[in-house]
């Protein structure tokens, strides 16, 4: 028997299969890895779309614009923070309400494609 040589013949091209595993496992963990971090990139852009939407609706209604410019310019700003405002309300006291949706870029199958976010902001919205 040759130095360096496997003793046993049926073992020979065992490493290269170890190896190719080894690749396809690391390549579902940074699968997976990427689409956690869209989703959580996704949920913080609707949370921050929502914010900054509501806050334009009721500035733009504290303002004196009427309900329709109030939601029109929360509209624009959600839509500059790469989220889709789904539904913009104000109550009588002004307080805006908005709800915006944002795209998960890389979801996997059988999970949801989008993040929701929704956000108050008005008069009397101090902490409490």
């Amino acid at each position: 028997m040759r130095p360096g040589r496997s003793r046993v013949a049926g073992e020979r091209g065992s490493g290269t299969v170890l190896v190719v595993g080894a690749i396809g496992a690391v390549l579902v963990l940074v699968v997976g890895a990427l689409s956690v971090v869209s989703t959580v990139r996704a949920t913080h852009t609707a949370r921050a779309g929502a914010d900054l939407g509501a806050l334009a609706a009721a500035a733009t209604w504290q303002s004196g614009g009427s309900p329709g410019q109030a939601c029109a310019a929360a509209s624009t700003v959600t839509a500059r923070n790469g989220t889709t405002m789904t539904a913009c309300g104000l109550d009588g006291a002004g307080v805006a309400v908005v709800r915006v949706r944002a795209v998960i870029s890389a979801p996997l199958p059988g999970l949801p494609r989008s993040a929701d976010g929704a956000a108050r902001a008005g008069p009397g919205m101090g902490a409490g």
